[in-house]
């Protein structure tokens, strides 16, 4: 299976073709809907604005976009449950100790992004993709009002190491306790 995670960085539009060629896409956050890429399989989200967004139909404001069949929220389980989300849409977390093991490892909070580039590798996936993860970090968008700049963004997370830790993925290095080896391309 190719797995994309998709993140807000501004390499990801370019990519768009490639992201849609993918059997499953992940797209992080408040992913703008019809800029890069059509395809969209799974909501990635540890930022709550866009997860009440979600919750609220937003997926349904783009008609190029297909029916989410996942959420994947990296926030307590309650959450989850309070969401009034469709029958039909699997919904998943990342338990509370494992984002904590993420935080020892980074020496800061995990992004959203990197927390889908961990919960896709634990679906075992032949190849993955990652878009979107750009070295200066923030976004090429502003939705909402919400802006997340390289600045603000770098005070929270440790981009850098998450960076790091992409790369070693691409050079095949031993990472994250991988099972299996996982082709990893990097489009930026």
């Amino acid at each position: 299976m190719r797995l994309c995670v998709v993140g807000n960085g501004p390499s990801a539009p370019k990519h768009a073709e490639s992201i849609d060629k993918c059997d499953v896409v992940v797209r992080v956050n408040s992913w703008p809907c019809d800029t890069a890429g059509r395809k969209w399989t799974v909501w990635a989200s540890a930022f709550y604005p866009s997860i009440g967004q979600f919750a609220m139909g937003m997926h349904k404001l783009s008609p190029r976009i297909p029916k989410v069949s996942e959420l994947w929220i990296f926030g307590e389980q309650p959450i989850l449950d309070g969401l009034p989300l469709r029958a039909d849409v699997k919904r998943d977390h990342m338990p509370a100790v494992r984002r904590a093991e993420l935080e020892e490892l980074l020496g800061a909070r995990p992004t959203g992004g990197f927390m889908a580039v961990i919960k896709a590798l634990e679906r075992e996936p032949t190849e993955l993709c990652l878009t979107g993860f750009d070295p200066e970090g923030g976004h090429w968008w502003t939705g909402g009002g919400l802006e997340w700049g390289g600045a603000r963004c770098a005070e929270v997370h440790n981009l850098l190491r998450e960076h790091s830790y992409y790369a070693d993925l691409v050079a095949g290095r031993e990472c994250f306790g991988l099972k299996r080896p996982v082709r990893v391309e990097w489009w930026r």
